[in-house]
């Protein structure tokens, strides 16, 4: 779950100034993310650093929505 949150940031990241569905950006995270986690020798590397970040994305909004704010900050 960790790694498709970072999969939509990354997607979000390189299509950010064109308005897309969030499918397509999804789609293009997911296939960055698996070409860099599918690398020899840094793959598990950048699999457990992809995991780390995920999670703590995942218990930023979770924070934020526990405290009541909002709306949280935009990917973009």
């Amino acid at each position: 779950l960790a790694q498709i949150v970072v999969a939509y940031i990354v997607g979000a990241r390189l299509l950010r100034h064109r308005d897309r569905h969030y499918a397509l950006l999804l789609a293009l995270g997911l296939a960055v993310v698996m070409l860099a986690v599918n690398l020899p020798f840094l793959g598990g590397l950048i699999s457990f650093l992809l995991t780390i970040c995920g999670l703590g994305v995942l218990a930023l909004f979770l924070w934020r929505r526990l405290r009541g704010e909002d709306e949280p900050n935009p990917v973009v």
